[in-house]
């Protein structure tokens, strides 16, 4: 068994005599000093008088004091509150001996602090120094070469010159008419062309082609609020421009609210191939674009004149045929009436037959548009729901092409053998204004200067 081991193995016994002597001799040796101390140093708070050194230049750091002091000396200069020190004399040390002169913060605060003090140059007032005059200024301008590219697109003439220098006698169509204008109004002579600010001219060709697209983009929405939620029908055709591009019109047809049959020119759209897959992708792309459901389309080809001849006024009362007129609907629309309609339907036709057919002005129509508007225009057509839209139907498809053909010989106005670079984008827009003048001079100016403001 192992033996136990006590703290005598691990300390030697000293005796009482040896430990007595040697710390007497420590003390001797010891060396005493009257200069040395070595206890912390005392708090700078005065009992009596509670000072303090406020200087913080002066007063001793806070770990230099004894640890049980730190906090009493923490709250009375807490208590005591700020302190600055205020000198009899300031000694000025210049602008450029500043040791922090040159050092990028300094700048930043002493710039930031002299635009404080200079109240004037604060960027809201900076802001408001321009006027209601100069704003005046900047929109007559721009209304200018607005009334300038309405002018030109309704011509189909060109826009811009050969050389359009200050040194050319021809700078082209748009700075010269500018110009004549300029000679005969005084105000546009004030503030256009030499006069305008360099960066306020409003003439650039961007700035031309920025107008006239906003003017089509405006006449092109004028003609989808006018289909509405309506039927219509697209008439395409396809010819080669003078560069020799494939470019497709698209033409709507459509009965419009007041029952007048109107087409109206959509646009050309320039297609790699006259393919029927091609044709149909450019069609559902251009119609999505101005949110036309395509499920509102109606393009059925057809050739049965005999009973559309029932609903002509112009034959009187005998080419009228209820059944005829069933025929038609059973044949070419039988999607477009559901079944209890079509009973409905023969109903309102004898009722139409008695009440519309032999009234005295139902012979003085000569077409069946004319009739649409006749039934709009006496209220009818909500009193013979079906019937009209019979007739809406069969006037929304076409029987030719000539609007298309018209909307071509337009671009061969437009886009002639000078002009042969024009962008398909710009070609598109200036069909739209040169043919579709009637919405287009509608357009109020202002309108066309918010827009084009919107547009920056």
């Amino acid at each position: 068994m192992r033996k136990s081991s006590t703290i005598a193995g691990f300390f030697k016994r000293i005796k009482t005599s040896e430990a007595g002597s040697s710390s007497s001799t420590s003390n001797i040796n010891t060396p005493t000093s009257e200069n040395q101390s070595t206890e912390p140093p005392t708090s700078d708070i005065n009992q009596d008088n509670k000072s303090l050194v406020r200087d913080p230049g002066l007063r001793q750091q806070i770990w230099d004091y004894p640890v049980n002091e730190r906090d009493e000396i923490r709250r009375a200069y807490i208590k005591a509150g700020p302190f600055q020190p205020i000198l009899d004399h300031y000694n000025k040390s210049g602008r450029d001996s500043h040791k922090h002169n040159h050092m990028t913060p300094h700048k930043i605060a002493e710039r930031a602090s002299t635009d404080l003090m200079n109240q004037s140059q604060h960027i809201e007032r900076v802001v408001e120094k321009y006027n209601s005059q100069e704003i005046a200024n900047n929109r007559f301008r721009v209304k200018t070469t607005i009334e300038v590219v309405r002018w030109l697109a309704f011509q189909g003439c060109a826009f811009r010159g050969h050389n359009e220098s200050s040194s050319s006698i021809n700078r082209g169509n748009f700075l010269e008419l500018l110009e004549l204008l300029a000679s005969n109004n005084e105000k546009v002579g004030e503030l256009v062309l030499d006069k305008a600010p360099k960066n306020a001219c409003y003439t650039s060709p961007d700035i031309q082609k920025e107008i006239l697209q906003v003017f089509a983009t405006r006449v092109k929405n004028e003609i989808r609020k006018e289909i509405g939620d309506a039927e219509f029908c697209i008439i395409v055709d396809e010819a080669r421009d003078e560069s020799k591009k494939e470019q497709m019109a698209i033409v709507l047809r459509f009965v419009y609210q007041d029952g007048i049959l109107r087409e109206r020119f959509f646009g050309v759209v320039h297609v790699s191939d006259t393919a029927s897959l091609t044709l149909k992708n450019s069609i559902y792309f251009v119609l999505s674009n101005h949110n036309l459901d395509i499920q509102n389309i109606r393009g059925q080809n057809y050739d049965g004149a005999s009973n559309m001849r029932a609903l002509e006024p112009r034959e009187g009362n005998e080419s009228f045929r209820i059944d005829d007129i069933c025929k038609l609907i059973n044949t070419f629309y039988p999607h477009e009436f559901a079944d209890h309609e079509k009973l409905q339907l023969k109903m309102q036709l004898q009722h139409y037959e008695y009440n519309v057919v032999q009234h005295s002005e139902f012979i003085n129509l000569l077409a069946l548009s004319s009739l649409c508007q006749w039934l709009v225009r006496t209220r009818k057509s909500t009193i013979y729901p079906l019937v009209h839209r019979i007739i809406v139907l069969v006037l929304t498809l076409p029987v030719s092409t000539v609007t298309t053909e018209r909307s071509f010989s337009a671009m061969r106005i437009v886009k002639t053998r000078l002009r042969n670079k024009m962008k398909d984008d710009f070609l598109t827009n200036s069909l739209i204004m040169y043919i579709e003048r009637e919405i287009a001079e509608k357009l109020s100016i202002d309108s066309i200067v918010d827009d084009f403001r919107d547009l920056k």
